[in-house]
């Protein structure tokens, strides 16, 4: 029997979440998942459960840099996402730098960093990409 992966996908657009969501448990076997849509339930969350996996689109919440000091402070793989469209961010031009102040690779901390997918085909396309990284997490 598999180890169960406990994910949490921190965004405040909980439409989104739920479809990323819906297709991980279509990618991966035995997985858990919660959702923080707020720092606050970020908080609350991150104090009463442990996380192999957080997919986090720090940018989308109400207060990024709140919400990176408590994503700072957890010893789970943190993965940074986001639809910022910013041709200068790292997210999509790699050794460039971005000029957002809310630009999530100013947030990244060396971690891995995704561009949000939206469509679920895209959301497919990532998973299947990442899967197996996120099963060699969890061990």
């Amino acid at each position: 029997m598999d180890k169960t992966i406990r994910v949490l996908i921190v965004d405040s657009n909980q439409i989104l979440a739920k479809q990323f969501g819906s297709k991980l448990t279509d990618h991966l076997k035995d997985v858990e998942i919660n959702y923080a849509k707020n720092p606050i339930i970020l908080k609350d969350r991150l104090n009463s459960n442990n996380y192999d996996v957080i997919f986090a689109d720090v940018y989308s919440m109400n207060d990024p840099y709140f919400t990176q000091k408590l994503l700072d402070k957890v010893h789970s793989t943190v993965i940074i996402w986001s639809t910022l469209d910013c041709m200068k961010c790292p997210l999509y031009s790699p050794n460039t730098k971005c000029s957002h102040d809310n630009c999530p690779s100013k947030f990244s901390k060396n971690r891995k960093i995704l561009p949000k997918p939206i469509k679920p085909q895209e959301t497919s396309i990532m998973l299947e990409s990442i899967s197996k990284e996120i099963r060699a997490i969890a061990i």
